[in-house]
């Protein structure tokens, strides 16, 4: 749910952030962190076997991961992240991005990337610091702020022309694990139009992704791939109790949800549904699993996605510490929940995943000797057998 790359977005920023330093705010700026985790990972299954690497992705443990990356928009380029003004939003903060961060330890920023290195310390391609998707920090996090789901075939591409340059990558041996999520900047942006409907339908989308995948699969060897449907952009309706800044935010970075065109929650979350659904038949039709060193899994926890709620005198809603200082995107503390119920995702059984954040309750997930592996279709539920 990107930033996009509109030319008066520098001018609309600087006239929020002037706005924002009036005082009086309600939805007061981050930065926002995680607590502390008091849970330790200690599963010895989750460690690589000494000797050889598997030969199946379908046997795969988060020790045996040598590589890692990602593919999408703002929510995976860490977007304000730890801003604590509205302006420093567009920062791409890439270490405590989700899926592809790797600053500091799953105990202070859970990523995916920290809690792989727990199993897998000489992980490469985990992203540090800040800066857009060529910095030096970014390696193999290619995401980029305002993309479409269109852009995911160049991304792809570079990613895969990234990892087969880099010399600490053994490119045929070393297992590689990639994260994928897109679709909010056409929900936020273009399903509210009548211009160019097929390129932003649920169609139009499962062609892009189909694109992308296409080119992982065919040039990426020994590769598993987290397909992460797109987030449910209606969350953001329960936001509740913003600040002026965060309101005329609203209306420039999501005006199919807040701009005088607007879809209701109902309509939009029909949109939001087909997007999902046109993701998941992809992967369901097998198209990904010709190969046994290659495979995507649909990993839903965004499908029916809620914000953790709290009282307040608007009466209940989404709780603030996990947003960004522009009410939109997400806080290191909101992108440490989307990385625990993404590894929660990956152990869990293929058919039985969780399709929410709700981690929570029943905590992190570990391997276990009896079902060590990540979750497949041909290994749904990652047993030894």
């Amino acid at each position: 749910m990107p930033l996009g790359d509109r030319p008066s977005a520098a001018s609309l920023l600087l006239l929020l952030q002037t706005l924002s330093g009036a005082g009086g705010l309600f939805f007061s700026p981050g930065p926002k962190y995680q607590d502390p985790l008091r849970q330790r990972l200690d599963c010895p299954a989750g460690f690589s076997r000494p000797g050889r690497p598997p030969s199946s992705v379908h046997r795969l443990r988060p020790g045996d991961v040598k590589v890692i990356g990602a593919l999408g928009d703002s929510l995976t380029a860490g977007n304000g992240a730890y801003s604590t003004q509205i302006l420093d939003v567009r920062t791409n903060y890439r270490g405590a991005s989700w899926s592809a961060g790797g600053r500091g330890h799953y105990s202070r920023i859970f990523t995916l990337p920290n809690v792989v290195k727990h199993f897998s310390p000489g992980l490469v391609g985990f992203s540090t610091g800040s800066g857009g998707p060529m910095s030096p920090g970014a390696q193999f996090n290619v995401a980029k702020a305002g993309s479409l789901h269109r852009g995911m075939p160049g991304q792809a591409w570079r990613l895969v022309n990234r990892i087969r340059r880099d010399r600490r990558v053994d490119f045929h041996n070393d297992w590689k694990l990639i994260t994928i999520m897109i679709g909010g900047n056409n929900l936020c942006s273009h399903v509210c139009k009548r211009k160019n409907y097929w390129p932003n339908s649920p169609r139009g989308h499962a062609a892009s992704l189909r694109q992308a995948l296409d080119i992982l699969h065919q040039h990426l060897p020994r590769t598993f791939v987290n397909l992460v449907p797109v987030v449910d952009v209606t969350v953001l309706l329960d936001v509740k109790g913003k600040n002026l800044p965060c309101q005329l935010a609203d209306n420039f970075l999501c005006p199919c949800l807040f701009g005088k065109k607007r879809l209701n929650r109902r309509q939009m979350r029909r949109k939001v549904t087909g997007y999902q659904n046109a993701a998941i038949g992809l992967v369901e039709s097998g198209r990904y699993d010709t190969r046994d060193d290659f495979t995507v899994v649909i990993q839903p926890f965004n499908i029916e996605s809620k914000l953790p709620m709290v009282p307040s005198r608007y009466g209940m809603r989404a709780d603030p510490t996990f947003m960004s200082a522009d009410c939109f995107h997400l806080s290191q503390r909101g992108h440490s929940l989307m990385a625990q119920a993404l590894w929660n995702n990956m152990l869990e059984p293929v058919g039985h995943k969780s399709w929410d954040w709700r981690i929570m309750e029943g905590g992190l997930r570990c391997p276990s000797e009896s079902n060590p592996f990540f979750t497949t279709y041909k290994n749904p539920s990652g047993s030894l057998r």
